[in-house]
């Protein structure tokens, strides 16, 4: 499955010669993200499992039993999609591309797929050890790379207050940064967030490997 994918993101077709090396870095970036959680995908949506019975272990040790999320919900977080709202300010997606150095698109609705990956680590994992979690399950790939509806259209009145001083408080610290990864220090650091700076490392690696 994740062959396929990264096949996916890196088009890998008959004929193509274009060396590793020279692999656009924000398709490897985000198949290193989307190969796990099409996974989870493929466990909320394959007709043969027994919902009732399978459970996933989180990386925090909870067990989460698929079939009592939505009876089971947090506050911050409802069953159902509510009506769109635009939520996220352009000035979060530019300070993103200001951090990574990227140019700013003329088209700003097209972005990075690893902007949704970014938008992900920090703002929703900041809601409950397994708020993430929740949501893509409630709000899953439609097709790939494709949600029927954004996160935030799963958060309850009290989840969108919460969004929207999250989203705040990451473009302030994303002020006070010049580089991409002085802010995901600094900012993981002053909120406690469970980053995996390994992979965080990785990621560095990756921007840096054409310069």
């Amino acid at each position: 499955m994740a062959k396929k994918i990264y096949n996916n993101h890196i088009g890998n077709k008959k004929g193509l010669d274009t060396p590793k090396t020279d692999l656009d870095k924000d398709a490897l970036q985000q198949f290193l993200f989307d190969s796990t959680e099409a996974i989870i995908q493929e466990k909320t949506t394959d007709e043969s499992l027994d919902r009732e019975n399978e459970k996933i272990l989180l990386t925090s040790g909870k067990i989460i039993d698929l079939s009592e999320i939505r009876k089971n919900l947090d506050s911050y977080f409802i069953a159902e999609a509510s009506v769109y709202e635009k939520r996220f300010p352009q000035l979060f997606y530019d300070e993103i591309y200001r951090l990574n150095k990227w140019p700013i698109p003329k088209n700003k609705t097209i972005r990075k797929y690893i902007v949704g990956r970014f938008t992900n680590e920090i703002i929703y994992m900041r809601f409950t050890s397994d708020g993430l979690f929740k949501l893509q399950y409630l709000n899953p790939y439609a097709k790939m790379f494709m949600r029927t509806y954004k996160h935030f259209q799963f958060l309850s009145d009290e989840g969108k207050i919460l969004l929207d001083q999250f989203i705040y408080e990451a473009i302030e610290c994303m002020n006070e940064c010049s580089t991409w990864y002085e802010f995901r220090l600094k900012y993981g650091q002053k909120y406690n967030l469970n980053v995996q700076m390994r992979l965080f490392e990785d990621d560095k690696n990756l921007y840096n490997m054409r310069s």
